[in-house]
């Protein structure tokens, strides 16, 4: 996969449950992401990303996040506010 982006248009899939975006080259996702209102599980495997928006902080299906083993998150960055309390896979976190 190719994708560098993901579309705003993305927002308008209000029942979406899992999102798998794995080998990928997304470095964020749009805000409009928060607007998936019954997403449980987004996978982000093999992507660098580096900002997720805060307003998945407030996500309050969300259950599972699986980001690339490489990304650090700080106690600073918009990632560690965005994931709050998720459960988070792969990542470490200082």
């Amino acid at each position: 996969n190719a994708l560098a982006e993901l579309p705003r248009a993305i927002g308008k899939c209000v029942r979406l449950r899992k999102l798998w975006l794995n080998s990928n080259e997304l470095e964020a996702l749009p805000i409009e992401i928060e607007d998936c209102v019954c997403l449980e599980e987004l996978s982000l495997w093999n992507n660098p990303v580096h900002s997720l928006p805060e307003q998945m902080g407030s996500m309050k299906t969300m259950k599972l996040m699986c980001l690339d083993p490489m990304v650090i998150i700080s106690p600073h960055d918009a990632v560690q506010r965005a994931i709050g309390g998720l459960k988070v896979h792969g990542c470490v976190i200082k």
